[in-house]
This record gives C-alpha cells, sequence and structure tokens, in this order.
C-alpha cells in the first residue's frame, strides 16, 4: 500500500480538481466529447420527445425485433388479461354483481374495437412504445343502451401536448400540457381534441351534424339522367283484365286502349358556393409534414364536403316528400309539384293506429294492418304479381308507441328479437307484414313525431328520380348527373377560390294513388 500511496497525486484546488473516480463521468477517450447539459425530464420531454415517441413508433411498425420485443413486453405484462376475484361473501350479490361485471368487459372499450381484456394488452403496447398511456373514463347516457352506463378511452401519448408550457389565469402553471396548482398537485390534463398527426382530420374538433340518409341510402328511388330541364311524366290505368273462354274460329276479344295522361315537370335547381380566401388559412397551423399546397387543397376538400353534406341532406329531404307524392321547396316548405293534383288522384284516408290505448281489442292493430296492406295491393294493380311488401317511415312517438304496443311485445316475447324490446328499442320493427323504421331526420325536416308514411318495397319503376344537366356549356345536351361540384379560381389576383355545387333532381312516384299515411291516436 505504501508503494502505491507513494505514486498517488494530492489533490489541490478543492473539489473542483479533484478527478473523477467513476468509469461513466471519465473525459478519456470516446467520452471526451459527450458532454451533455444537466436539464430535468421535463426539459427533455419538451425539447426531444415527440421525436423520440415518432422514432418509436415507426420501429415497431418497420422492425421486426422491436415489434417482437413489444407483444412479449405486453404478453408477460397482461398475458390474456388481468381478472380481478370478487372477495363479496355473499352468494348472490357475488353473482348479480359478476353478471354485471363480465357484459360490462365486453362493452368497455369506448372506439367498440375490442373489450377489457383486449385494452389491456393495447395499454401494455403502449406502455412499451410511448411509456405512458391515458385512459379517459367515458360516463354514458341510460339511452346509450348499455346495461352498466360507463366505458373507457385510451388517449395516445400525443394526444398530451409536449409543448404545452403556460399559466393560467388562476395562476396554475401548466407543464407539458399538465396544470399543476400552487401547491405542486396535479388538477388538470389538456389534452388535445385530435391527434397532431391525424392529416385526414382536418376540420375543428366538433359535432358532426346528423344528415339524415334513411331514403337516400336505401336504394328506393331509381336514378336517372335526362338531357333537357323538362320531364315528361305518362300515366296509365295498368290494370289487369280476364281474357274469357272463346270458340274456336270466333272473333278475337279486343284489348281496351290504356287511358294515358301525359304531364310535363320542370327539374328544379338547387346550388350552393363557398369562396375561399387566401387570408383565411394565412395562419392556419400544419401539423406534420404536410407543405403549403397540401395544406390548400385539404382545406378546399373540407369546404367541399360540407357542401357535399348539405347537398346529401337535400336529396333526402326530396325523397321523404316523394314518397307523400310532393315536391316541396326546401326554403320555405311552399309545395312546388302536388302529384296527386296534377294526375287528378284522391288522396287515401288517413290511417288511424290505436296505439295510445292502454286496453286495445286484442288483434285490433293487426287487422289495421292487413287493411293497409290490402288497400295498397288494390291500388297497385298490375305493377305487383306477389306478395306486397309495405314499409313504414314512423316519427318517434309513433315508432315508440308501436314497439310498446302489446300485440307487437307478444310477437316478439318468445324470438330471439325479444332482446331489442327488454333492452335497447331498435330503428327498426316488423309486424303485420309491414316492416315500420323510425325515420332519424334532423332540426330542419323529418317525420312528424305522431305519424307515418307508408309505401310499397320492391315495385321497379315506382320511385324515380331524375337529374337533368348543369347550366354549363360542357354539359349541355349531356345526360344529367346527381351533383355537380367545382372550383373556380381568381385568375386576375389569386385572392380567392370559388366553390359551387349545383343540382336539378326531379323526384317522382309514378302511382302516387299506392302512398298512405297513419296517425297515431
Amino acid at each position: 500500500m505504501k508503494l502505491f500511496n507513494a505514486f498517488r497525486h494530492p489533490a489541490k484546488g478543492g473539489p473542483s480538481t479533484v478527478r473523477a473516480r467513476i468509469e461513466g463521468a471519465m473525459s478519456r477517450r470516446r467520452l471526451r466529447g459527450w458532454q451533455p447539459p444537466l436539464e430535468n425530464i421535463n426539459s427533455l420531454v419538451a425539447s426531444g420527445g415527440p421525436r423520440l415517441l415518432a422514432r418509436s413508433r415507426e420501429l415497431v411498425v418497420t422492425n421486426g425485433y422491436a415489434a417482437n420485443a413489444c407483444e412479449s413486453y405486453a404478453a408477460n405484462l397482461v398475458g390474456d388479461g388481468i381478472k380481478p376475484s370478487s372477495l363479496i361473501e355473499d352468494g348472490e350479490l357475488r353473482d348479480k354483481i359478476q353478471r354485471l361485471w363480465l357484459a360490462w368487459t365486453d362493452q368497455a372499450d369506448a372506439d367498440g374495437l375490442t373489450d377489457f381484456y383486449g385494452l389491456q394488452a393495447m395499454i401494455a403496447r403502449e406502455m412499451f412504445v410511448a411509456g405512458e398511456c391515458f385512459v379517459r373514463i367515458r360516463p354514458r347516457r341510460a339511452e346509450d343502451g348499455l346495461l352498466v352506463p360507463m366505458q373507457l378511452q385510451l388517449l395516445q401519448a400525443e394526444m398530451l401536448p409536449f409543448d404545452k408550457t403556460e399559466t393560467t389565469p388562476s395562476g396554475n402553471p401548466i407543464r407539458c400540457g399538465i396544470e399543476f396548482d400552487l401547491i405542486g398537485r396535479r388538477v388538470a390534463y389538456h389534452f388535445r381534441r385530435r391527434h397532431p398527426g391525424d392529416s385526414t382530420d382536418r376540420g375543428p374538433f366538433m359535432g358532426n351534424p346528423v344528415i339524415p340518409d334513411t331514403l337516400s341510402g336505401s336504394g328506393l328511388f331509381s336514378d336517372r339522367g335526362v338531357r333537357a330541364r323538362t320531364v315528361v311524366i305518362e300515366s296509365r290505368d295498368g290494370t289487369l283484365s280476364l281474357i274469357p273462354f272463346s270458340e274456336r274460329g270466333s272473333a278475337y276479344d279486343q284489348q281496351v286502349p290504356e287511358h294515358r295522361d301525359v304531364r310535363a315537370f320542370v327539374c328544379r335547381q338547387f346550388k350552393k358556393q363557398d369562396v375561399l380566401w387566401a387570408s383565411e388559412i394565412q395562419s392556419i397551423r400544419t401539423f406534420g409534414s404536410e407543405s403549403e399546397t397540401q395544406q390548400i387543397q385539404a382545406e378546399v376538400a373540407l369546404r367541399l364536403k360540407r357542401l357535399r353534406n348539405d347537398a346529401e341532406a337535400t336529396f333526402e329531404y326530396h325523397l321523404l316528400n316523394g314518397i307523400q307524392g310532393k315536391v316541396l321547396d326546401p326554403g320555405n316548405g311552399a309545395t312546388v309539384i302536388d302529384y296527386f293534383t296534377e294526375f287528378a288522384i284522391t288522396p287515401a284516408v288517413e290511417v288511424n293506429f290505436d296505439l295510445a290505448n292502454a286496453s286495445p281489442a286484442s288483434g285490433a292493430l293487426r287487422k289495421t294492418c292487413q287493411a293497409l296492406i290490402e288497400s295498397v295491393e288494390d291500388t297497385l294493380g298490375g305493377l305487383s304479381t306477389g306478395a306486397v311488401q309495405l314499409r313504414a317511415e314512423c316519427g318517434s312517438a309513433f315508432f315508440a308507441d308501436l314497439v310498446a304496443h302489446k300485440e307487437v311485445r307478444a310477437t316478439y316475447l318468445n324470438t330471439a328479437a325479444a332482446a331489442d324490446l327488454r333492452s335497447r328499442v331498435s330503428d327498426e320493427v316488423s309486424f303485420g307484414g309491414i316492416n315500420f323504421r323510425r325515420y332519424r331526420g334532423n332540426a330542419a325536416f323529418g317525420v312528424p313525431v305522431d305519424k307515418a308514411f307508408f309505401y310499397p318495397e320492391g315495385v321497379e319503376g315506382l320511385f324515380e328520380i331524375y337529374y337533368a344537366p348543369a347550366d354549363t356549356f360542357e354539359t349541355v345536351n349531356t345526360l344529367g348527373l346527381p351533383l355537380y361540384a367545382r372550383s373556380i379560381p381568381d385568375r386576375d389576383r389569386d385572392e380567392w377560390v370559388r366553390l359551387e355545387i349545383e343540382s336539378n333532381p326531379l323526384p317522382i312516384c309514378t302511382r302516387p294513388q299506392v302512398l298512405r299515411s297513419a296517425r297515431r291516436v
């Protein structure tokens, strides 16, 4: 030991001059250029966290070793799922809670992608990739139809902004998206409303408007393009007559010519435009690696989508009026065409559905449905040779009382569909040979709450919608399309681009006498 002490250099100048004794703190060779700053973890996360997280996600997707490591980590952490065991001694209560638990685990995911145990695996993978995962508890409403009105929503680490560091008006500091009170306790997480890397989500986070599409999505109306603005409609009797027996060599029984009535109708036009000014997107923040050109294109696509949504709602409005034998002006609701009046047809008397009666007569509701079907069959004439299938678009109160009716519930009581009557009411029910459907409209239009509109399904040529061409030189004398969309740039000053949509529809029920309506009484 004395020999080693002879070669030891005494320390001079205090602690700052003492050479490092720990290998990781030495400055020789390769370690000489490694002088990282001594920073707090929050500073490191704020500066390099997004890049590190992006690289980690890419590795798990593109690198097999990283992907296998992620799956192994999740398998070892949660396996097939961590399953709790109840310690309640009361057997009946324990079984009841167990049934509720099993029902909830199947519906636990707010996104509807997996069950509770699948959520555990997703959390484990997110912990491996990002180091953290947020779980949001989502209470649900009773009308959502869940046995346990609560779900879990997973939020990725990117949903908490690394760069949000500021002070609230109340004086609470926000560091990397987490708000603290004045004594350092966490009081809030300031999550983004949308994922910063999702380039497909270009609009502000808001509730999407309900676009009714019950009829437009059913294929009830056949699309027909025409070359002119005027459509000529021919009405025929279309009735069948029996041919009597005749003696051989006798004269033929003569066919009676059909009575024809011809009317001309004009395809009405609706159009709408939006103007995107350059100044409107001057300060819009671009996410990810989008270029300015992509940014403008995305905004144009968003504006066009909104215009198309308005057009889709307008089409549905016309189709809903079409099953009533009318064409109305969407602006003020005025009647533009009444096909009953045009072809001198008297509308059928509105049918009363006794749905509010607490003690209805046995079989009365089924008899009402049967009489309605037979009435439509008589007016269809030769358009349908088989059984007629009626469809009813119902208002909310009409449909609610229908599914709660004693006869309807008795019909479904011993079937697999009885679950719909015990839990959440579905939007469609079949009874008495009629398919009843709750029509989901919006604040602008829909089926009146106490009414229902009936029409036969599967009758070829009964419902048609004609489209005339747009008012442009390019489309003159061409077959009309359902919708025309175009963008018109400012060629003089390049300050704006005008977006336009146009359509020239004419919905028609070729035999309006088959249409029926009913009211809840």
